[in-house]
């Protein structure tokens, strides 16, 4: 597979997309993310791991912004994820489950680009524990099961 290629033309879509958006609903962003987050995977796949993760931290706020501020803000600080702030991201997820059967945003995405972002902060064995928190809460976004 030529990623050079494919990353030229998911920068072309995206491209097009943000410049020719309409109006801001939920399936645009979807769009957006989906495409962010292809283009985070091949990022990652050329091993361009600092592209790839400003790409997937992109996805993340896209969702991120559907949340309440307060929850929106536990999720976003990696380095001070708890058990009791992924318990507390995961009962609104459930909670909510029902709002977010109607729109296009979907966990898996989420938890998938979590699950990369993860893999990314690994790579360096100062940000474990980051990443460790990281992959606990892909895992608790993924018990949620909430895509139809």
């Amino acid at each position: 597979m030529n990623y050079t290629i494919s990353l030229e033309n998911f920068q072309k879509v995206l491209i097009h997309l943000l410049n020719n958006k309409s109006s801001a609903t939920q399936q645009f962003d979807y769009d957006i993310a989906t495409l962010r987050y292809k283009i985070g995977e091949i990022y990652f796949k050329m091993e361009k791991y600092e592209q790839a993760l400003d790409q997937f931290k992109k996805v993340v706020d896209i969702y991120l912004n559907v949340f309440p501020l307060t929850l929106s803000n536990l999720a976003r600080n990696y380095d001070a994820i708890t058990d009791t702030s992924i318990l507390i991201l995961q009962n609104y997820l459930f909670e909510h489950e029902y709002h977010f059967r109607f729109i296009p945003l979907r966990y898996s995405l989420l938890a998938a680009t979590y699950r990369y972002m993860a893999s990314i902060y690994f790579l360096e064995p100062k940000h474990i524990e980051t990443a460790l928190s990281i992959y606990k809460l892909a895992t608790a976004i993924e018990s949620i099961q909430q895509d139809y």
